[in-house]
């Protein structure tokens, strides 16, 4: 497929009144950056969020009812899109993006754009399948407006199913859900890669998942790994996380921040924490938190506060005037403050009782069978 070929997409997505399926063959399928005014600001707070207009560009948009855009699969059908959002769902019910990659993008100059290889808006969607990589945007375009790219961003009334995917060196959060949005994630691959700072040039430069605001989202069986934090929730965002492996972050494994008023609700269940330079969880939230909608219970934390004397803390760090429950988590080989170890680690031993039963449940998801974590323990 020539450049150019996004063109030939676009019009037959246009001509499609759905329910239907654009079916791409194996090539590579460029596109020119289209400019779009956004109705709100994502980004922005407070008034400025209906006031302010970002301008962005966008690959290819799909609106409708029941449209899915199939690939030959992500190793051959390519969508190169040059532009700051990729794909966007607009106004779509029940459409689908399956067995592609989505490569390519570039960072807008408008600094309040939500940029993102896939931006679910209005919309209801399914990805499945789907390889999106490299998608940083020039040195120059990120020093000028510090956002990156986020693998998949899912905002204002929308629902996104990510499903078998893999979300990798995007150079903002890999996904990020806000403004009412929620979405389903699991089975997917969401790595940084580059592990790299804000100053640089590359992917992982924040979070892994990133769920703010009053966003909602449940993760299952994903392995979230080289970015700055494995998860963050922020405001009165609701998330239930349970089997992920969260591993070789630079700050934290989970962070939940929820401002001065913000209420989130947290429920972390069976996951495991490992080679985090930080804290393993924390939670700092200065309003109350209600005990039913925080539970921390069943993790594996291990190899945490790895940074250095200075900069470790406790493997799980809460900091909140009242607490849920906190139990069943297992301990081993962390660092806190002036090089102690965890306050609550176990040895050898006793930690490979303790997490058997819960390497048993992360073992059934294949792209677990990546990470470092069940490569040390699956088989002790």
């Amino acid at each position: 497929m020539q450049a150019g070929a996004g063109t030939a997409v676009q019009e037959q997505v246009l001509k499609l009144v759905g329910p239907g399926t654009i079916q791409l063959e194996p090539g590579s399928y460029d596109f020119a950056g289209t400019p779009e005014e956004d109705p709100s600001c994502a980004t922005c707070m407070d008034e400025d969020v209906d006031a302010v207009k970002p301008i962005f560009t966008r690959g290819l948009r799909v609106s409708g009812k029941g449209i899915t855009v199939r690939g030959a699969g992500a190793d051959t059908t390519i969508l190169r899109t040059r532009a700051g959002v990729g794909v966007l769902f607009d106004g779509c019910e029940d459409c689908v993006l399956e067995g592609v990659t989505v490569t390519g993008c570039e960072r807008d100059l408008d600094r309040r754009a939500l940029d993102a290889a896939v931006v679910v808006r209005n919309s209801r969607v399914t990805l499945k399948q789907c390889v999106l990589k490299d998608n940083v945007g020039t040195e120059k375009a990120l020093t000028a407006s510090v956002a990156g790219i986020c693998g998949v961003a899912v905002r204002e009334g929308g629902f996104a199913r990510i499903e078998g995917c893999r979300i990798e060196r995007s150079s903002w959060d890999g996904i990020t859900v806000v403004r009412g949005a929620s979405a389903v994630i699991e089975g997917n691959l969401v790595d940084g890669v580059d592990k790299a700072t804000l100053q640089q040039a590359g992917g992982g430069r924040t979070s892994g998942v990133n769920v703010a605001w009053d966003g909602e989202a449940t993760l299952k069986g994903n392995l979230i790994r080289r970015c700055d934090m494995g998860v963050s929730i922020s405001g009165d965002a609701r998330i239930v996380m349970s089997e992920n492996v969260i591993e070789d972050v630079r700050t934290f494994g989970v962070g939940v921040r929820s401002g001065d008023v913000g209420r989130p609700s947290v429920v972390i269940d069976g996951n495991a924490v490992f080679r985090v330079s930080g804290c393993g969880i924390v939670i700092r939230a200065p309003a109350p938190i209600e005990p039913d909608v925080l539970r921390v219970v069943g993790n594996a934390i291990a190899l945490t506060g790895l940074s250095g004397v200075a900069a470790a803390c406790p493997p799980i760090a809460i900091e909140a005037p009242a607490v849920g429950e906190i139990s069943g988590n297992a301990f081993h080989r962390n660092e806190e403050l002036g090089g102690a170890p965890g306050r609550n680690d176990v040895d050898a031993r006793e930690w490979t009782a303790q997490v058997k039963p819960l390497v048993l449940r992360l073992d059934a998801w294949p792209i677990l069978h990546e990470s470092q974590f069940l490569q040390a323990f699956r088989r002790q």
